[in-house]
């Protein structure tokens, strides 16, 4: 090998080396940022991984609300349970919560638990008034009797919100109404204060089977368990 031909090969070799170190700079700067960026949610148009357990989820962007498509899912330490303890009904309805888990941070970063504003302007955008009798809620039901038991032949879903009847855990601990009653807790819907002591029961929402409309029920225990959808602003 010539003298120049060796001085050119080194050459290539350090511009191979300053050309691969600069890829590798490049590639930890992409991986802090993704890092970083999936520290909070990844999101697209349709969906979000809840980067704390991985579970991904399909959302539905209703005016200016941007909701889950699906019940939450994430298991807390406390204060959730699947419905009659049997965690196959997980994938499909999500976890039940207490009023206190659905409060304390429950949904990704950056996401909440719908409080009544949020509610009503889901149920106004199909036509619809909160606790008005009216077939408006077949707009926001999962279509189909894979989920829910008849009647449900109504059922759109055209909204995309897919409501589903993952039932509840009453305060003595027994779960009823499954595949007939979905119920959701709302963020700021506190039924009861007296004597400036904490509220011992909360309004929730609740779409039913064979009753047309979407209702606020009024004063569940706080420690029942009831599903939760989260929202975000656009």
């Amino acid at each position: 090998m010539s003298t120049k031909k060796f001085l050119n090969y080194i050459d290539m070799k350090k511009r191979s080396r300053i050309w691969f170190y600069t890829l590798s700079e490049i590639g930890l700067f992409v991986m802090f940022f993704n890092i970083s960026f999936r520290s909070i949610a990844q999101e697209s148009s349709n969906s979000l991984i809840d980067t704390r357990d991985g579970k991904t989820y399909k959302t539905v962007t209703i005016g200016s609300i941007i909701w889950m498509a699906e019940n939450l899912a994430f298991k807390t330490s406390g204060g959730c349970w699947a419905y009659d303890l049997d965690t196959s009904n997980v994938t499909a309805y999500g976890y039940l919560y207490t009023m206190g888990a659905a409060n304390s941070g429950v949904c990704p970063k950056g996401w909440f638990v719908p409080t009544m504003d949020e509610w009503n302007t889901l149920v106004n955008s199909v036509g619809g008034e909160l606790n008005s009798i009216g077939g408006y809620d077949s707009k926001l039901k999962e279509a189909g009797l894979t989920h829910w038991q008849s009647p449900n032949e109504r059922s759109t879903n055209e909204s995309g919100f897919t409501a589903l009847p993952g039932g509840y855990k009453d305060y003595n601990n027994v779960f009823q109404g499954i595949g007939s009653y979905g119920s959701w807790w709302g963020g700021d819907l506190i039924a009861t204060i007296s004597q400036g002591k904490p509220a011992e029961t909360h309004d929730y929402f609740f779409i039913s089977n064979d009753k047309e409309g979407v209702f606020v029920g009024l004063g569940s225990d706080i420690k029942e368990g009831r599903s939760v959808r989260c929202v975000k602003k656009k």
